[in-house]
Order: C-alpha cells, then structure tokens, then sequence
C-alpha cells in the first residue's frame, strides 16, 4: 500500500511542479511581449485556471494516472464479500472527481498567488518561491490529500464488501506505523484480529473513519503476513510505553469524540 501512495504522490508532484513552471512561462512571455502588470491580471482574471491547468498544461494526466491507482487497491484487497462493477465505478469517479476538484483549488491558488506577486512587483522568480512556500502548495498537503484519499477509498470498498460478507470474518487493521501514526491507530494497529462486530463495539465508527480525518489505516481482511505481524508488534510495544508514561490518555475514535461532546 505505502508504493501505491508513494508512486501517485511522485506521478502528481513532479506533474504539478511541470505545469506550474509552464504557467510562470506563460505569464513570462506575456511580459516579454510589452503587456503591463494589469494587463496580465486582466488575462488571469478572464482565465478558466482550473480548466488550464488540467486540459492545457497536463494535470488530466496526473489525475487519470491517481484514478489508475485505485486499480492497484483493488488487486492489493483479498475478496472476502460481494461488491458490483457499478459500485466500483461509482467509487471510482468520485474520487477522480474529488481529485479533479483539488486540482483546480491548486491552479486557483496558483493564480492569486501569482496576481499578489505582479500587482507587488514581484518577478517571476520571486513569484515561483511565494508559490513554494505557501502551505496549500506544499507537497505535505499534497500527500496527505492523496494519501488520504487512496485510503479512503480501499475503505469504501471494503465496507461494500462487508455488508455481504459472513459476520465470523475476522479483520486486521493495516497501514503504516511511523511519527504521523495517531495514537489511536496504534492501539488498533496493535489489536488482535477481530470480527466487524466487534470492531464496531471497541472502535466505534473506525471501520468506516479509520483514526479520523486523512487517516492513512483500514481494516481489511485478516492475513498471516510476515510485515502485518511485525507491524502488530511494534504497534503493541509502542502503546506499552506509552501507556507507561503519566500524560498518556486513551485515545477514542473520530465517532467517539464527537460523541463525547454531544
């Protein structure tokens, strides 16, 4: 799973990075032809950016190659209940939307930044490294987004197939384990395998949230996997040690916390 995120966070960026220098060429060659700084505003104020960004300067391709991805979710996903090629395609499309929308947030900011920069007379260069540093154009954003997203789909599908499948299956929570992994994660990144019922009883809401917002983590199908098992214990020595020290508060799901302030 981490190559399938690592590989589409690679194929977007380095996409992304291509049609951002192209933009700045543009705005570039708009100088050179003698058009004043309003007069380049004025064109990016007319500009369907989202729509340039995606059918002029390739980002199409960025996104039709992270829909591509969820193909490998699949193929990653031991079968284990019944789910529909329309419930595929539905999930698929929407996130192919979702990315498609997140793209086109991209391309906005891109071009306000990029306005700011002209109306302060800001070169090009200049303009390229505010775009660098904004936090919504920073790769962390950008991985957590398709992280996230990735994740969340695997989860949908699973819960497709969930609802067909025999209670007695038992699950295992799968993902990463390193410093961004929640604290809740870990204690189920911890947990011996169980069934959905009891998922939902110790857990409320993760088989469908995982640890919350942008969670990297799903319950799938319980496996002997050598890596799964190695995960398991280190997740279950780390919540030891943690559990040892005077600050640690057990940690509740998304579903949990929002309940509690009810």
């Amino acid at each position: 799973m981490a190559d399938i995120f690592d590989s589409a966070f690679e194929d977007y960026t380095q996409r992304l990075n291509l049609s951002i220098d192209e933009f700045l060429n543009d705005i570039e060659e708009l100088e050179e032809e003698g058009l004043s700084a309003e007069d380049i505003m004025a064109v990016l104020a007319a500009m369907a950016v989202g729509d340039y960004f995606i059918e002029i300067l390739g980002m199409n391709g960025a996104i039709n190659a992270y829909s591509g991805r969820l193909g490998s979710v699949l193929d990653s996903l031991v079968p284990f209940g019944t789910v529909t090629e329309g419930q595929l395609a539905a999930l698929g499309s929407i996130q192919s939307q979702a990315m498609t929308q997140f793209t086109s947030d991209l391309a906005e900011r891109v071009r306000l930044l990029t306005a700011q920069g002209l109306s302060s007379g800001q070169s090009i260069s200049q303009i390229k490294a505010m775009i660098n540093r904004n936090p919504l154009t920073q790769s962390r954003h950008i991985e957590t987004f398709i992280s996230s997203g990735i994740a969340s789909y695997k989860r949908s599908v699973i819960g497709v197939m969930a609802e067909t499948a025999d209670s007695g299956v038992l699950y295992q929570y799968e993902g990463p384990l390193d410093s961004k992994t929640r604290p809740i994660c870990r204690v189920m990144l911890s947990s011996p395998d169980l069934t959905k019922g009891d998922i939902d009883a110790q857990y409320p809401g993760a088989f469908t949230d995982g640890g919350g917002f942008n969670c990297r983590h799903a319950w799938v199908k319980a496996s002997n996997s050598k890596e799964m098992s190695s995960i398991r214990k280190r997740a279950s020595n780390d919540v030891v040690q943690q559990r040892k020290g005077k600050r640690w508060r057990e940690p509740v799901t998304l579903q949990q916390y929002y309940e509690s302030k009810l």
